[in-house]
């Protein structure tokens, strides 16, 4: 019997994750690649399949019904995957902890703090994969995640780790070029902002209670994380 070549994890994780979140640059963001490379892994994937997985309404990207079905069965087989992957390693002799966070975060807080962690969890390997939105449990083969937000994670159990300080930063050389000196300055600014994060500069507004929402978020430019915003 002439054996069916199957598509790669790679490829089954590329695809879920666009189907996911319906955008293939999320989607590179979250898997740290290009969206060229995830596109690249779709189409194989719709070439091997021969069918459609996507299609292109009025510059949307939507599944097609054999995309959904397909969806359906892929994330199975990946949580499946996780939960088989989790038991055998966890029958060696440390423990697996299988742990989302939010990529920024992780880089800049968690990661530099993880030998300290290590030395004193000995017994625990720790699988880190970055995620920036909230997903569900039942689906997805983690432990637990570290996110941002309302404690309105359901089916989960939230614990505050600490309140973050969220201030407008710029250049210098911004600063004079538009003269910014207010809150109310900056609506003639371009704003950098989360496509995660839709509502920081609202929070932010209201925070410090300035009367320029509205004019302000016209000039928004989404960026996925907060560490490209801050070094662009």
């Amino acid at each position: 019997m002439k054996r069916t070549r199957l598509p790669s994890t790679a490829t089954l994780a590329a695809f879920e994750c666009a189907a996911r979140h319906l955008n293939f640059r999320r989607a590179a963001d979250e898997l740290h690649l290009t969206q060229g490379a995830v596109s690249q892994q779709v189409r194989l994937l719709e070439a091997q399949l021969g069918v459609a997985l996507f299609a292109r309404v009025r510059q949307r990207v939507l599944l097609t019904s054999a995309g959904e079905r397909y969806l359906r069965e892929v994330r199975r087989i990946l949580r499946e995957l996780g939960e088989v992957t989790h038991q055998a390693m966890a029958s060696g002799d440390k423990e697996l902890l299988n742990l989302a966070a939010v990529p920024t975060f992780a880089v800049k807080w968690l990661v530099p703090r993880l030998p300290g962690f290590f030395a004193a969890h000995g017994h625990v390997s720790l699988n880190l994969v970055s995620r920036s939105a909230p997903f569900n449990f039942d689906a997805e083969p983690f432990d637990a995640a570290i996110h941002y937000g309302e404690p309105s994670w359901p089916g989960a159990v939230c614990t505050p780790l600490f309140e973050e300080d969220m201030r407008p930063v710029c250049s210098a050389h911004y600063r004079r070029l538009l003269d910014l000196r207010t809150p109310a300055d900056l609506a003639r600014a371009t704003l950098l902002q989360q496509f995660t994060r839709p509502s920081a500069w609202q929070d932010w507004f209201a925070h410090v209670q300035a009367g320029v929402i509205s004019v302000s978020l016209q000039n928004r430019n989404p960026e996925s994380k907060n560490s490209l915003a801050t070094t662009t």
